[in-house]
């Protein structure tokens, strides 16, 4: 009582105290500076956003937007396909697959073209288109193919590429009675298109910044251009990978896609996507095209497949196991059969069961340049030799191949 100078809390009826006030005022301004600077910093990123808005949607659609820049391409309307196809008549079919059908067509500049129209009832065709636009718009090589544009309507998606106009490797291969235009291949042709192929895939394997692994490498999927000149096609199942890892097994629901005969047995026992699949892809195309057999040949039941029937034979048989004509083709002189030889040894080597025994694509396609480069006349076998045995002891040290592979005789 009397003590006007006594404060305190509100409940015991005394005055405020000086420095209770001073703290709510702190409280109060720390709260406000809270809030302002709260919405200072969301206006700063809603603008940011809005700026950089193209650059961030790229880095969301593909990891590597910033290496990888698009370019512009020519746009088509609808109609300027259906004119281009003639209505996408059957006179213009070049070929129907799992997530589509592709047409020839003329565009308005007198160019041809290739169309690949989507099978909107496929679910998985959606997600090959984006993952084609994705690559296909981000890639260049001269062994690639190239994309000219790309339609996305509501009843017709897909994609316009270069016209290549001798076709698929397939059709030369194993080429149908109503096929007309198609030729029989020898062997310096095989080792062009050997060689084109190995670059395209040295490409996606080691020169892109982020790996890619194409994952159905075959014959139907390497065009032949009017210099035959091999493109490799088709990247609706491709993916990326950072990594060459061959030793991580994991199960994915990805394992078996790809086509039958050319898919790596480690993909069929739940083994993650690796650039080794695509290199024994590979191996089973050098080999397809020596016999002209296909992997899925009723003929390869049970454990044998098209790999362990030519290695069956590649000490002392192979005339039992190389395509007749390939042979009758063929200059007789030790030179041509030695190249053939080592090129069937390549072949094995890439197609072997462990992805461990599997040599890089850039191995691969040093060792085909240089027999490709033999073959011609322009180096001598015994050097050839050497590059094809330094494959071996690199990739295989164990030796699984015969070792008189290169002595081999028909």
């Amino acid at each position: 009582m009397k003590n006007h100078g006594l404060c305190g809390p509100k409940n015991y009826s005394l005055p405020p105290c000086p420095y209770q006030t001073r703290e709510k005022h702190s409280m109060l301004k720390k709260i406000v500076l809270s809030v302002v600077g709260t919405i200072a910093f969301v206006l700063c990123c809603f603008i940011i956003g809005i700026l950089w808005r193209p650059k961030l949607s790229d880095q969301l659609v593909h990891p590597s937007s910033f290496i990888f820049p698009r370019l512009t391409y020519q746009k088509f309307s609808y109609q300027d396909l259906v004119i281009a196809t003639s209505g996408f008549d059957e006179s213009n079919l070049l070929g129907v697959g799992n997530f589509g059908s592709v047409y020839k067509g003329i565009s308005r500049n007198g160019k041809i073209i290739a169309i690949k129209t989507l099978n909107l009832q496929n679910e998985e065709s959606l997600k090959s288109f984006k993952r084609e636009c994705e690559f296909l718009g981000r890639i260049r090589h001269r062994n690639l193919i190239k994309i000219v544009s790309a339609f996305s309507y509501p009843d017709s998606k897909g994609l316009v590429l270069e016209f290549a106009c001798n076709g698929s490797l397939e059709k030369h291969l194993h080429p149908d009675r109503d096929d007309e235009g198609f030729c029989k291949l020898g062997l310096s042709e095989f080792l062009s298109i050997s060689v084109d192929v190995a670059h395209g895939m040295e490409y996606l394997h080691h020169d892109c910044p982020l790996q890619i692994v194409h994952c159905d490498l075959k014959p139907s999927n390497v065009l032949l251009d009017a210099n035959m000149t091999a493109l490799v096609t088709d990247f609706g199942i491709s993916r990326l990978t950072t990594s060459n890892s061959i030793d991580s097994l994991s199960s994915t629901t990805f394992a078996l896609k790809g086509s039958i005969g050319y898919i790596a047995p480690e993909y069929g026992l739940g083994g993650s996507v690796s650039t080794k699949g695509d290199v024994y892809s590979f191996g089973v195309l050098i080999l397809e095209m020596v016999t002209r057999k296909r992997p899925s040949d009723d003929m390869f039941v049970g454990d044998m497949s098209l790999h362990k029937w030519v290695r069956s034979a590649f000490s002392n048989r192979l005339a039992e196991i190389v395509d007749g004509e390939l042979l009758r083709d063929m200059n007789e002189n030790m030179e041509d059969d030695k190249c053939l030889i080592s090129f069937i040894n390549v072949g094995l080597l890439c197609s072997s069961e462990s992805p461990r025994e599997r040599p890089s694509m850039r191995d691969v396609a040093k060792a085909l340049e240089s027999l490709k480069t033999s073959l011609m006349g322009g180096a001598a076998v015994s050097n050839l030799t050497a590059t094809i045995s330094e494959l071996l002891d690199n990739t295989n040290p164990t030796g699984t191949l015969p070792s008189d592979s290169q002595s081999s005789t028909f």
